[in-house]
């Protein structure tokens, strides 16, 4: 009933209530106009349960169907992979990045141990001669 009505049968009994009780409160108030009153409460009611419907069923997300979701559902998985895509070529530049700084490393090293040897290496040529 919510899909189709908007309003779960809980609202729409109370509005049958609330019509009824408003028709006979009409009925009893004046029986003159009567004849009058009665029709009028009850299209007063139609009018009121139409405008609560019309934006019950705004309020609801339409439905889906099976090819739509598997296009939201593509659409998803080649954004991911677009951003995966995006991720790859970053990690590519940063291996090529830290083989960079690996190579200077060791090239700093290697001069730095050309230029002057070190301590533990000057004590074994001493103990040689």
């Amino acid at each position: 009933m919510n899909k189709r009505l908007g309003l779960d049968w809980w609202d729409v009994a109370l509005q049958v209530l609330i019509t009824f009780c408003l028709a006979v409160a009409a009925a009893e108030a004046e029986p003159m106009d009567a004849d009058f009153n009665i029709p009028v409460i009850v299209a007063l009611s139609a009018v009121v349960l139409a405008v609560r419907r019309r934006l019950a069923l705004r309020r609801i997300p339409p439905e889906v169907t099976t090819g739509e979701v598997q296009a939201i559902q593509l659409e998803d998985l080649e954004q991911r992979v677009a951003e995966l895509e995006n991720v790859a070529g970053r990690v590519a530049e940063l291996e090529e990045r830290m083989d960079f700084s690996e190579r200077l490393l060791v090239q700093g090293r290697q001069e730095a141990g050309a230029e002057s040897p070190s301590p533990a290496r000057d004590s074994r040529l001493a103990a040689r001669d």
